[in-house]
């Protein structure tokens, strides 16, 4: 089951830390000139608060190392034509004014320099905080049904902070997926719907591609060629676009940041590549049998499994699997049965079917992929082979379906032919502990009258990875629920009816108020993320001085 994900990690933006990266950043870049800090820009009156700017800050110049940063598959791609660039104090700089725009945003080569500094946030309205520099172009924009758009670059985090450094975005139902940057240089896929990826670590000063498929509905998101993730997020109204380069959120950036993207390129009417089967982690496997329900013969990661058989089969050593791995990817699987009274599932009648039940134990899972092998003795044998979700809490429907070549009166262990089916398409292909799915694979087209007419079957495996939810309350990503979440929640703080698109907002109903903070609660640990459950009077304490320094920002 999908769950909603709603702390974004690369939004949360308050603490910093004290990290080491492995690659030297300064050998990436030289700088020339000084730039002021925030308050200063604000004590001069440098740019103006509540009204949008036109005359711009400008700042020191980045001269970006091009030899050394544009590299990759994007290193030759320029910079698209007729960008803007949404900044602090205006929301559609055109390209001819970008120069007015410095502190924040340059263009050197094929690279586009991306930087916010400590304490920044937006001006041009009322919204607090959400300090942005991103690009966007504002003739690439879709609806469901436009075709699927492809966005791709390389990026280069120099300095980093918490923030999102790219968004599909629809002007009305907001954003689908994000890319998230964490203060100690990760990059997390966030799903707006789904559990968040860790897809990168220690990643400062190190390239890495980012690649992203939207059709208005669908998506999916490759990192350094690797397929991560698919989803899907209704947006029934709007038009989705492409974001690019720094976005805080709620937070408030505590340090200095700097992002370069190179080769960013947009590609309309975009052919969507098959994901490759990532296997993952051996969760399930099946590579000996029994007659009626046979339990996995290896169970990993918490994870529990049966399957029960329909029809008339039977279970012979005679034409076990002997390749040793579950379908053709995933290594481990018997190659052969040698105790008596089990083997590989011998289909004799027209029609048959297996189904696999696979349960979440303490761990939430994901799945990736289904394998089998299988086998025609002869030419009378089911040949046709339909998997299917049947039942469960992952999106139910057709895997996949194909036929099966003939073994000609092969007897005794054998290479059977081996498949791969991919789940991690699946738009919701996620267990939470104590869920099940059960997927089903159905054989048909045989001689049922014949008892010598039998498929093979065996070495069934169902792989993926475990999870780590989210937990929504820890607002600044750092593993725990404590009080600098809930200075969080009480800068967000708007009560009931309120607008916001705080994160903050646990209970996703448009505003932050006694509900949403009843949630914060109620998952508190405390620093370090020991279990503390707060004395009742502590809570109430807590609650009422948060409010009292929220009605006083607010004043």
């Amino acid at each position: 089951m999908k769950f909603q994900s709603i702390a974004l990690s690369a939004l949360a933006g308050l603490i910093a830390a004290p990290w080491a990266f492995a690659v030297d950043v300064n050998t990436l870049y030289t700088q020339t000139g000084t730039d002021p800090t925030w308050q200063q820009l604000l004590d001069s009156n440098a740019i103006p608060v509540g009204v949008t700017s036109t005359a711009g800050v400008t700042g020191s110049t980045i001269n970006v190392v091009n030899a050394l940063v544009e590299v990759g598959p994007n290193a030759n791609n320029p910079i698209p034509s007729g960008l803007r660039i949404h900044t602090l104090g205006n929301s559609s700089v055109t390209s001819g004014d970008f120069s007015k725009w410095s502190r924040w945003y340059q263009q050197d080569g094929k690279t586009q320099v991306f930087r916010l500094f400590e304490g920044e946030e937006n001006v041009r309205n009322d919204r607090p905080a959400a300090a942005r520099i991103e690009a966007f172009a504002p003739n690439n924009k879709w609806k469901f049904g436009d075709g699927w758009y492809k966005w791709e670059a390389t990026y280069t985090i120099i300095k980093p902070i918490s923030a999102a450094i790219f968004q599909a975005k629809n002007d009305i139902n907001d954003w689908s997926v994000q890319i998230g940057m964490g203060s100690n240089g990760s990059v997390t896929l966030n799903r707006r719907v789904g559990a968040d990826l860790v897809m990168g670590t220690n990643m400062v000063g190190e390239a890495f591609d980012i690649t992203v498929y939207d059709n208005g509905l669908d998506y999916q998101v490759y990192f350094n060629g690797v397929f991560q993730g698919a989803g899907q997020f209704s947006r029934p109204s709007g038009e989705s676009a492409f974001r690019w380069g720094m976005y805080t959120g709620s937070g408030i950036p505590q340090d200095d940041g700097m992002l370069f993207v190179t080769g960013a390129k947009i590609t309309a009417n975009a052919s969507l590549p098959q994901p490759p089967i990532e296997p993952g982690d051996l969760l399930l496997g099946w590579s000996s049998w029994a007659s009626g329900s046979e339990n996995a013969t290896v169970a990993n990661f918490g994870a529990s499994g049966t399957a029960t058989e329909t029809g008339d089969w039977r279970e012979s050593n005679a034409a076990a699997s002997n390749d040793g791995t579950y379908g053709s990817l995933v290594t481990g699987a018997s190659t052969s049965t040698a105790s008596a009274g089990t083997g590989t599932y011998i289909g004799i009648t027209g029609d048959g079917s297996l189904s696999f039940t696979i349960t979440a134990g303490e761990n939430a899972l994901a799945l990736s992929s289904f394998h089998f092998d299988a086998k025609r003795k002869r030419s009378n044998s089911p040949e046709n082979w339909l998997v299917e979700v049947i039942a469960g809490n992952i999106t139910l429907g057709t895997i996949a379906s194909g036929t099966l070549d003939d073994i000609l009166g092969a007897t005794g262990p054998t290479d059977h032919d081996d498949f791969d089916l991919n789940l991690a398409t699946l738009t919701d292909n996620e267990l939470l502990p104590g869920e099940s799915a059960t997927i089903r694979i159905s054989f048909t087209g045989g001689d049922p009258t014949n008892t010598d007419q039998q498929t093979y079957f065996d070495n069934v495996a169902i792989t993926g990875h475990a999870i780590i939810i989210a937990n929504p309350a820890d607002l600044d990503n750092d593993g725990d629920v404590d009080d600098a979440d809930f200075g969080i929640a009480f800068a967000a703080f708007t009560g009931p009816g309120g607008i916001t698109e705080s994160p903050a907002d646990l209970d996703t109903d448009g505003d932050v108020d006694d509900a949403d903070f009843g949630i914060a609660f109620a998952a508190f640990t405390g620093p370090g993320g020991a279990v503390i459950v707060p004395e009742p009077a502590s809570l109430v304490a807590l609650l009422l001085g948060g409010l009292i320094i929220a009605a006083r920002r607010r004043g």
